[in-house]
């Protein structure tokens, strides 16, 4: 075992942290290559804040209904943009380095109120590469996710419940006198209303640690999660930006995608659901015990969304939870590791000797740990060809090194100058996937591919905009679809369309700008160049 003081955090632990937070700084702004980022929807709402902070309208949709996105996080980087004049885009960027900090330090804080502080190298490490893939999903921490994930309010979330999970542990030691159950309240509110899975993680862990805690201390730690779920119910249904207590209790307007639901179960969370079982041979640990049961309890968890009925509350909830829930299998993890020495390279004589000569009680261990090994760096490996490659990522400081093509598509820049004659809310008609950017630069869009809570009548906006696409559909049909949705603007991406659509759809004395197989059309020009004869 590897002997250190259980409350040093070790320096490579900060000093992979530096590396990691300017890794997000130099590749956060390129995420703009990326045509489906939660990043837009989250730029959009910085946007819309930044421009009028009270009352601002919807972000996505040309219509007075609040957004359940305007969160505490939202509205405090939307008021440092108003107040230093930084553009948005710029502001979230901020937002990633200070988020990427954030769960630096509350690895190492959550690490240390355990007495597990040396292990926070190698858990970092876990958590940066063990996953079935990338997943590209909100509470991914995987490297080739960091830059354009750690913007979301979601990373946000994600940092303050490791500190809240800290913080719990304070007050278990210190008891009622201590400042650290206001302050979980605070932090627990923002991190419901930031992100509300994230929220319910946060709320989960704190009632595993105070059930799972020796009998003198599990009253007071259970009566304290009471008091946290009255201060936090409270600070909630207080939040003037929207009603917390309308969206807690409104049926989501859409379904759980189930094929997302397979991929985490099969796919994103089976190598560290799997190794878990590895980490048992130190179960003596309490955090390891501990988190290795969070860990099963709430992937098990995840399976109930195959059974449960989708109309049954919180099923929204449970389809998306198993990944956030792999902090606790990555840290568990991380002690493992830790404690076997597998980052010492003075350590692997040995290892290697006993497996070779075999026959002894220590082969089965010894084998338990390479595999550990063999299958973080499978995993993890891969992620950093990704960040080479991808040009979301690190290919445009690589690419010109090796004399290779960028591939920056830059769509906010282009968006922006295409889209300049649009009004802030006018309505833009598009295919799905070219829309979504749109209401980062100007206007409101027709259909969105993630929900807002609080707009209606989502799948009958998406039956539309397919109508208007189809070859089938007359110039009749599409001209009644462009006035029930008061479209003021069309942009007809040639990449996403088919050719007999593009041509059908393109009016040349409607064009009003292009850029490469961007067009964008006046709504109005178009209508009367479509209208009948006996219509016009």
């Amino acid at each position: 075992m590897i002997q250190q003081n259980d409350r040093t955090i070790p320096l490579g632990f900060w000093l992979l942290g530096v590396v990691l937070v300017i890794y997000v700084a130099l590749c956060t702004g390129y995420r703009d290559n990326h045509w489906s980022t939660d990043a837009w929807e989250h730029h959009r709402v910085l946007k819309t804040l930044t421009e009028q902070l009270w009352n601002p309208g919807n972000p996505t949709y040309a219509t007075d209904a609040p957004s359940a996105r305007y969160s505490p996080y939202a509205i405090g980087w939307a008021s440092l943009s108003r107040i230093t004049g930084l553009d948005p885009y710029q502001t979230l960027s901020l937002a990633a380095i200070v988020n990427t900090i954030l769960l630096i330090t509350g690895v190492a804080a959550l690490l240390k109120s355990f007495g597990e502080a040396p292990s926070a190298l190698a858990g970092l490490i876990v958590m940066l590469g063990l996953y079935g893939g990338a997943p590209g999903h909100s509470n991914s921490y995987a490297l080739s996710d960091l830059p354009w994930h750690q913007v979301n309010p979601s990373a946000f979330s994600f940092a303050i419940t490791l500190f809240v999970w800290a913080l719990f542990g304070r007050f278990g030691r210190k008891g009622w006198r201590d400042f650290s159950l206001p302050l979980m309240v605070v932090l627990c509110a923002i991190a419901l209303l930031d992100h509300p899975l994230t929220g319910v993680l946060t709320q989960f862990g704190i009632c595993l640690f105070a059930i799972a805690a020796k009998p003198p201390n599990r009253r007071r730690l259970i009566g304290g999660v009471f008091c946290l779920w009255v201060g936090v119910a409270l600070l909630c249904s207080l939040w003037p930006w929207f009603s917390f207590i309308q969206a807690a209790t409104t049926k989501l307007p859409f379904s759980i995608n189930l094929g997302v639901s397979h991929k985490m179960l099969t796919q994103w969370c089976v190598p560290a659901v799997a190794c878990g079982l590895f980490a048992f041979t130190y179960r003596e640990r309490k955090m390891v015990r501990l988190f290795l049961l969070g860990g099963y309890v709430i992937y098990f968890a995840g399976l109930l969304v195959f059974i449960l009925p989708p109309s049954m509350p919180g099923t929204s909830l449970l389809y998306r939870i198993p990944l956030s829930g792999l902090i606790f299998f990555h840290l568990a993890l991380g002690v493992f590791i830790y404690r076997t020495g597998l980052l010492e390279l003075r350590t692997w004589p040995r290892r290697l000797k006993t497996l070779v000569a075999g026959g002894r009680p220590q082969v089965p261990q010894a084998a338990i740990e390479v595999t550990m090994a063999i299958v973080l760096g499978y995993f993890l490996l891969p992620q950093f060809y990704t960040v080479l490659e991808e040009p979301h990522l690190a290919r445009a400081y690589i690419a010109p090194l090796l004399g290779k093509e960028n591939k920056q598509i830059d769509l906010k820049s282009r968006f922006d100058a295409l889209l300049e004659p649009v009004g802030r809310r006018d309505v833009v008609l598009s295919d799905p996937q070219t829309m979504w950017p749109i209401p980062s630069s100007r206007g409101r869009i027709v259909y969105a591919i993630h929900p807002e809570l609080f707009v209606p009548d989502r799948g009958e906006k998406y039956l539309d905009v397919e109508t208007f696409f189809s070859i089938e559909t007359s110039d009749t049909q599409r001209i009644e679809l462009l006035e029930k949705h008061s479209v003021r603007w069309l942009v007809l991406n040639r990449n996403q369309l088919d050719e007999s659509v593009f041509a059908t759809l393109l009016v040349e004395s409607a064009i009003v700008r292009r850029d490469n197989d961007f067009i964008l059309m006046d709504a109005v020009t178009w209508r009367e160049a479509k209208l009948p004869d006996d219509r016009k």
